[in-house]
């Protein structure tokens, strides 16, 4: 993976990581930028990783959104310690996380349970 892919995964997951901190703030996009002195399609944009947060943008992202400034980068190491590993093995495992990071304990367990069994079938190999 080159450094520009390593950047637009960092800038996907930091955006994705504004946008849950937005929603679980209860706040829409319109009322954050307005609070950023942003644009809307600027938010959006950052906030979908097509363009970077400067670091002025997460700082007040943390202050408004009562975040520390670390939360926006959650999952951002396990980019730069994949730099060796196939890129698209990279996004369907980044694919997985967005998926099931929303799901409760229990679906996570049934989830858990028949991603071994296929494994333990030899549905799925290496």
């Amino acid at each position: 993976m080159n450094r520009q892919d390593v950047k637009n995964r960092l800038d996907k997951i930091i955006g994705r990581n504004i946008s849950t901190a937005r929603e679980e703030h209860k706040m829409t996009r319109d009322e954050l930028a307005f609070l950023m002195k942003l644009t809307t399609s600027h938010l959006e944009l950052i906030e979908r990783g097509e363009r970077g947060a400067t670091s002025v943008n997460l700082a007040n992202l943390s202050k408004i959104l009562e975040k520390p400034i670390d939360y926006f980068f959650n999952s951002t190491q396990e980019i730069l310690r994949w730099e060796g590993q196939d890129s698209d093995a990279q996004a369907d495992i980044l694919t997985i996380k967005g998926l099931v990071s929303s799901l409760s304990s229990r679906n996570l367990k049934v989830i858990i349970h028949f991603i071994k069994r296929l494994i333990e079938i030899g549905h799925c190999t290496n």
